[in-house]
């Protein structure tokens, strides 16, 4: 999956990170998925299935922004 920008969720992050800084897990699966733009989503498997981030964005630009009253 050749691209120039890649998106890894923070659920990825954390994981990587959760046996600290020197005893990094020796594996971890993800789910790349490539979008028709040449983004590519980084998503832990579990956390794939609620929904990708780049829609979850998407959807909260097209709503319309609440009233302050």
């Amino acid at each position: 999956m050749k691209s120039e920008d890649i998106w890894i969720d923070s659920t990825v992050n954390e994981s990587l990170w959760s046996k600290g800084k020197f005893n990094i897990p020796s594996r971890i699966r993800v789910r790349a998925t490539r979008f028709s733009d040449g983004v590519v989503e980084v998503t832990l498997p579990e956390a794939a299935a609620a929904g990708s981030v780049r829609e979850q964005l998407a959807e909260r630009r097209e709503r319309p922004p609440r009233s302050r009253s």
